[in-house]
């Protein structure tokens, strides 16, 4: 998952982090996790998004294995959730 500012160009924030991948993520027992996107830091996964302005959030897939490929209709995709400001 990758943020990108509305210039389409990367936002690096709060830790350096601009995304995280299948090595950088960190994940429960089960493999589940949740990417914090505020500007309050978080523990755990956590981006910063630029100040009062629109973001992207980009979900991409390399060399994915056809399997997973193939039942991409039926598989469950990461839910961006909003939550009521602190």
């Amino acid at each position: 998952i990758t943020m990108y500012g509305k210039d389409l160009y990367l936002v690096r924030g709060g830790m350096g982090h601009y995304s995280y991948n299948n090595t950088s993520l960190q994940t429960d027992s089960l493999g589940n996790f949740t990417i914090s996107v505020s500007h309050t830091p978080h523990p755990g996964n956590w981006l910063a998004p630029p100040d009062n302005d629109r973001f992207y959030l980009v979900f991409r897939m390399y060399m994915a294995d056809p399997a997973f490929v193939s039942v991409l209709d039926k598989t469950p995709l990461p839910k961006i959730i909003t939550l009521p400001a602190k």
